[in-house]
């Protein structure tokens, strides 16, 4: 079983020997990341620098990441860009800096590509192509090998964003940036790795709940839950849903409620890390679901703003 106690944050803004290590810091931070494609973002505040060292931070672009958890249970939860830096005062004694960054940001908001595609190319391979001319790592890739291919030659132009988007439309998959990584997920599928199993012993908190987007639920902060991939819950656990006079209407305008697995394994849709270094906070609140195909839910997740 994992050990929940003593606390572990580290926060390393750029890279190589020039990096800066704030760790030592008071900071706070609220990592968001979905199974949609919007970047993962990351809100930190970071308390008390020096004036030379805030201003050494403020550059937009520079590599952060962040991780987070336990002694026994650490790892990244967010890497990306600063997308804005911004110096304030909490009051006449305490200063701040506040960092907003995104997964991927520059490739997401800024990334064009400008090529064509032979006829009988396949989708695994045009995904290659578009990851390559954007200057985006392959991650993971869920697209069959063998699929249809190009009756006609199609030509790419634009940002890289909106050929992905189309692209994966077409073939029943989602697509997003994770670590500055291109991952393409089916959209009856998920990423393969450990299963967290989280129960009171390993830091539930409070009853999951059954709702229109799947499973709710609050833990101990923990570094291995991710989007895209799997989480197993005790389903005895779980407060099922239920219908009333004055939610039915609104129920009936879902096809289904996402019923409860056999097993206890959910898919991660939604995730949000949140913390503060000298604080109470240090929690993640989680949406997973059984009903991975229904695209209906995802206009009901938490926004990423």
């Amino acid at each position: 079983m994992t050990q929940q106690y003593i606390r572990k944050a580290s926060l390393i803004i750029g890279a190589g020997s020039d990096a800066l290590d704030l760790s030592k810091m008071q900071f706070t931070f609220n990592v968001q990341a979905a199974v949609i494609s919007t970047p993962t973002t990351a809100f930190i505040r970071v308390f008390n620098l020096s004036g030379k060292t805030a201003r050494r931070v403020t550059e937009e672009g520079e590599l952060i990441i962040l991780s987070a958890g336990y002694g026994g249970n650490f790892n990244t939860i967010f890497q990306g860009q600063i997308t804005q830096a911004r110096i304030g005062r909490e009051n006449g004694t305490d200063t701040y800096l506040d960092i907003t960054a995104a997964d991927g940001d520059q490739i997401y908001n800024f990334a064009v590509v400008n090529f064509s595609v032979a006829a009988g190319s396949n989708a695994i391979g045009r995904l290659r192509m578009l990851a390559t001319a954007a200057g985006m790592p392959e991650g993971t890739i869920q697209a069959p090998e063998n699929g249809p291919k190009l009756s006609r030659g199609v030509v790419y132009f634009g940002l890289v964003r909106d050929c992905l988007r189309q692209e994966c439309a077409s073939i029943g998959t989602n697509w997003s940036i994770n670590d500055g990584k291109l991952d393409v997920i089916a959209e009856g599928g998920y990423k393969e790795g450990e299963i967290p199993v989280i129960t009171s012993a390993t830091g539930m908190i409070g009853v999951p709940e059954q709702n229109g987007l799947g499973i709710s639920f609050k833990c101990l902060l923990n570094p291995h839950l991710r989007k895209d991939e799997r989480v197993q819950i005790d389903n005895a656990l779980i407060r099922q849903f239920g219908y009333t006079t004055s939610n039915l209407e609104i129920a009936k305008q879902f096809a289904s409620i996402p019923t409860l697995t056999t097993d206890g394994i959910y898919k991660i849709l939604y995730v949000n890390h949140y913390g503060d270094t000298r604080g109470n906070d240090w929690y993640s609140d989680v949406v997973a679901s059984s009903d991975i195909k229904n695209k209906a839910q995802l206009q009901f997740m938490p926004k990423i703003s």
